[in-house]
């Protein structure tokens, strides 16, 4: 996890047990500003205003033949609003 003022990068890893190739996809509901890159795993937030808290979304991998696993994740944001 790569963070600035007001973009957190996260850079997810999927290891398919065939060696097909892997394509990531945010599953609803999205935190607002988050976006995927489908073939790398990277994923962007932009915030719009940060406030402590803990922030839930989900993503997935799906392999070539339609295997898919999702996952939940967490980001625990411990200080207030953005620096400008």
């Amino acid at each position: 996890v790569q963070k600035s003022d007001n973009i957190i990068e996260i850079q997810l890893i999927s290891i398919d047990p065939d060696n097909d190739k892997v394509t990531f996809s945010l599953v609803e509901p999205t935190l607002k500003g988050m976006t995927i890159n489908k073939e790398t795993g990277e994923i962007v937030w932009k915030l719009q205003k940060r406030e402590k808290g803990i922030y839930k979304f989900r993503a997935s991998a799906t392999d070539i033949d339609g295997a898919k696993i999702a996952k939940t994740f967490e980001i625990k944001i411990d200080v207030g609003e953005l620096k400008n």
